[in-house]
């Protein structure tokens, strides 16, 4: 694609806490406003593994379908449309991702050293 002068985007949508366990957070419209606006598709992708920060763990990353954003309708429906879309897919790509362990003091200290863990504050 970008060899033959096409564009894209990366946007984050949705918070890391969600894309874990098998379930998803709905995602925000940022992604789907932005497609509709540009005509590109929306292609999901889930990153799975991030959550608790560990030396040495795999990181999976799972790409899902484009959904077509071309010739839609400018609309609020429309923007959902594409949201409600990649919801489906997202959770689709993280349903058979095993749970992950808590990991013990050192590695729950290092997490919250190095990540933003939003739903930690949101809990408190």
């Amino acid at each position: 694609m970008l060899r033959g002068g096409g564009r894209f985007g990366i946007t984050s949508s949705g918070l890391s806490s969600g894309l874990c366990c098998g379930h998803t957070s709905v995602p925000d419209s940022k992604a789907g406003r932005t497609s509709h606006r540009a005509g590109v598709p929306l292609v999901p992708v889930a990153v799975n593994g991030t959550r608790w920060l560990r030396f040495g763990k795999p990181i999976r990353v799972r790409v899902g379908q484009p959904i077509a954003a071309a010739g839609r309708r400018a609309s609020h429906a429309s923007v959902d449309e594409l949201t409600a879309e990649a919801h489906r897919q997202l959770s689709s790509l993280v349903r058979d991702y095993p749970d992950q362990r808590i990991p013990g003091p050192f590695g729950r200290w290092l997490t919250d050293v190095f990540s933003e863990r939003p739903w930690r504050d949101q809990a408190r």
